[in-house]
């Protein structure tokens, strides 16, 4: 939207690696959502920009989504260096939308929740099974025939996957996917069953097939040892060989991390 041509930390990290990204004093780089960073991804950007004499831009909330398994650099950052604070929200239509996310950014969650709880944007059960089960419900309910317009989100990948199995049953109880039509695939995080219609979270760049870590995609056609995928990004049809590509998994539910690239 902004017209500048982006990409991911690990496609850039590659190409600093094959000296394939060539930087000059007077460019400007742009990092978003720095505050999800980790470590040694931004040490190398860092270092790559610092020694090509440009600009590094660093675009974040630190009190927001932290790195996977580092140190939360970009605080660190931010504290010795300072900041400039966006104060205006723009996203927003409603002034009471726009208190509520005030109230986020100054830690007065409770007062956020309960707006949104009056407005009818938030609801509570009393079980995290109750929760699961009423989600679900939803999610089928607002389906019109536009699965690609939703995605569940959750915090962990264990509760991940009990929602994307929640999801396929009631699917296949309406008979949107073929029970008896199944087949098996091993991926990187162990077997599963996919059919026609299915929805495919991909996990890993492949330059070869031209997708991208994060993409999610609706099953075409299930073979032994293949899946034709259409992408939902750009409505283009792939070919996966599964024995060389392993990286996917059920696209209904998705940590909050992981719909950061979705």
């Amino acid at each position: 939207e902004a017209g500048i041509a982006s990409n991911t930390i690990a496609h850039y990290r590659k190409r600093i690696q094959h000296d394939n990204w060539q930087l000059k004093q007077g460019d400007v780089v742009i990092m978003d959502e720095a505050g999800m960073t980790g470590l040694h991804d931004m040490h190398e950007i860092v270092r790559h920009v610092k020694a090509s004499g440009a600009k590094l831009v660093l675009v974040g909330d630190y009190d927001q989504l932290q790195p996977i398994n580092s140190a939360p650099t970009f605080k660190a950052i931010v504290e010795r260096t300072g900041f400039c604070e966006l104060s205006q929200i723009m996203r927003q239509e409603k002034a009471g939308d726009r208190q509520a996310s005030t109230w986020l950014s100054q830690q007065k969650v409770d007062c956020a929740l309960a707006y949104y709880h009056e407005q009818g944007d938030i609801h509570f059960s009393r079980t995290q099974i109750d929760a699961d089960n009423q989600l679900v419900r939803d999610w089928f309910a607002a389906l019109d025939n536009r699965p690609t317009s939703q995605i569940i989100l959750a915090h962990t990948n264990a509760h991940v996957e009990t929602l994307n199995h929640l999801v396929r049953t009631r699917l296949m109880t309406a008979g949107l996917l073929a029970e008896d039509l199944q087949t098996r695939y091993q991926t990187s995080q162990g077997e599963i069953s996919l059919s026609v219609g299915d929805r495919v979270l991909l996990k890993r760049n492949d330059s070869s097939l031209g997708v991208k870590n994060g993409q999610l995609a609706t099953v075409k056609a299930c073979e032994d040892g293949k899946l034709t995928l259409i992408l939902d990004a750009e409505q283009r049809i792939v070919q996966i060989n599964t024995a060389e590509y392993q990286d996917f998994y059920y696209g209904y539910a998705t940590t909050i991390h992981k719909s950061q690239g979705a």
